[in-house]
């Protein structure tokens, strides 16, 4: 039975002038009056009117007019509002990786469920997705791809209201009480029947399971604060920032490493994704290789830069202001380090995706999917 573990602190056309030069001569006009000086009248030759010749000689050929500057790539893209799926979207930007792979990437902050709707129905071209909407996707015949691994590590915390601690001191005395989610079928749903299958609590009748439908931080906040959950299954920047403040504790924080392990039975995972329709990628191959390689950029930045360094980069950027620009600079920056060794590479690993995909097989959220039916790795990379 999971009980209570307390976290650990942790982007001229030169004109050719061929100088045709008219060349003028002189000829004598043999006239011999001796009484008058002899003069010489030039004669004016007629101008040379060949045309210059053709430019394969290099020195009077035309100079090739400089290719004008294509113009950027424009980019729909959606995302859940968490720092684990975005941050290097945000640092990929702030870095200038977006300018050199000519990019223009309209990212839009929503839920995971309206990622998927928005990626499904053609309105986006790419959606940073977590884990479990992948299979649900597949399941329902929505052929959905995961092109590169955001996050190497379990985002999904379940937290519980301060005026509890004491009361509640592991999942199992959560029963009667209020737990929320995010939306069904989003990955904050499915982590929250693993955790009360774990303490054996169905969320049919021990608990009120229900959904606050919406994935907004200030909505996620403001359910812990106003007392409208008792629970709740939450991420960044959220669950730090509400135990900044007094509002919550962690009752399973996911970013413990001990925790991590007894939650997913492993030290990493595919939690979360970068995905694109099967479509797209067969039909604008270009386009989304551009985009894994800027995300990638981001990543290798996060991976050898100080927080301090990527919450500045972060803060050149408006998703990046409207996600950070919030929270304390100190406590942003304290998020950053608790996150960073989280993020990898990109590359996808089938180990890490049959750690997500059993436990969401597992908590009876979606059929189990093969690992060649649910990616692409031909972007990012296998590892």
């Amino acid at each position: 039975m999971m009980k209570r573990i307390r976290p650990k602190k942790s982007i001229a056309l030169l004109v050719s002038f061929a100088f045709v030069l008219a060349a003028c001569g002189t000829d004598d006009n043999g006239d011999d009056a001796p009484d008058e000086p002899e003069t010489e009248e030039p004669e004016t030759e007629e101008p040379d009117t060949d045309e210059p010749e053709s430019d394969d000689d290099p020195a009077e050929g035309d100079e090739e007019e400089p290719e004008a500057e294509s113009e950027p790539l424009a980019i729909s893209m959606t995302s859940a509002a968490s720092l684990e799926l975005v941050l290097p979207l945000f640092v990929a930007e702030g870095m200038g990786a977006y300018e050199d792979d000519n990019l223009e990437i309209d990212l839009t902050l929503a839920s995971g469920q309206a990622a998927r709707t928005s990626l499904i129905t053609g309105e986006v071209e790419m959606a940073m997705l977590g884990f479990s909407l992948i299979p649900v996707a597949q399941q329902a015949g929505e052929d959905v791809r995961v092109v590169a691994t955001a996050h190497e590590k379990g985002i999904f915390s379940l937290l519980v209201r301060s005026e509890l601690e004491g009361e509640v001191n592991e999942i199992a005395d959560l029963e009667g009480r209020v737990v929320a989610f995010a939306f069904p079928g989003a990955g904050s749903w499915a982590y929250g029947l693993g955790f009360l299958d774990s303490a054996g609590l169905n969320p049919d009748t021990d608990v009120e399971y229900t959904s606050i439908g919406s994935a907004d931080p200030g909505v996620h906040y403001s359910t812990l604060e106003s007392g409208a959950a008792d629970a709740l299954i939450t991420w960044q920047p959220t669950a730090s920032r509400v135990i900044a403040d007094g509002i919550a504790f962690p009752l399973v924080p996911i970013w413990d490493e001990e925790v991590h392990r007894e939650v997913l039975g492993s030290d990493t995972s595919m939690s979360m994704t970068m995905g694109t329709m099967a479509s797209t990628i067969e039909e604008d191959p270009e386009m989304v290789q551009r985009v894994v390689d800027a995300y990638m950029a981001g990543l290798e930045y996060i991976g050898s830069h100080s927080p301090e360094e990527i919450y500045e980069v972060s803060m050149q950027t408006g998703p990046g202001q409207e996600l950070l620009g919030g929270l304390d600079e100190e406590l942003a920056i304290e998020i950053i380090e608790l996150l960073q060794n989280g993020f990898g590479t990109g590359c996808l690993s089938e180990e890490a995706y049959l750690t997500e995909m059993n436990l969401t097989a597992d908590f009876g959220v979606a059929d189990f999917i093969d690992y060649a039916d649910a990616t692409d790795d031909s972007f990012a990379g296998a590892c």
